[in-house]
């Protein structure tokens, strides 16, 4: 999915941040556990760090969980978060 060639562009718009929930599980802490425990998770935030909650993958049980067959939902995420 993150090879395909127009997310591959999109994501030079944005700052990617990793991170290892077995490595340093309390970085995330409360305020993305409330928005599920399911790995991996894929959060659009604002300038603020506030999640943007109207960015998700479509899937009602797993908002924030991308699978190649909603690439195209990642790709307008991408889009919507670098337009702002």
């Amino acid at each position: 999915m993150f090879d395909d060639p127009e997310v591959a562009q999109l994501v030079k718009e944005i700052v990617l941040i990793r991170q290892d929930a077995d490595d340093r599980p309390d970085w995330l802490g409360e305020k993305f556990d409330a928005l599920g425990t399911y790995v991996p998770r894929v959060f659009f935030l604002d300038h603020d760090g506030k999640v943007r909650a109207e960015i998700t993958s479509g899937d009602t049980r797993y908002p924030y969980f991308y699978t190649p067959q909603s690439v195209g939902a990642l790709k307008a995420g991408l889009k919507l978060a670098a337009a702002g």
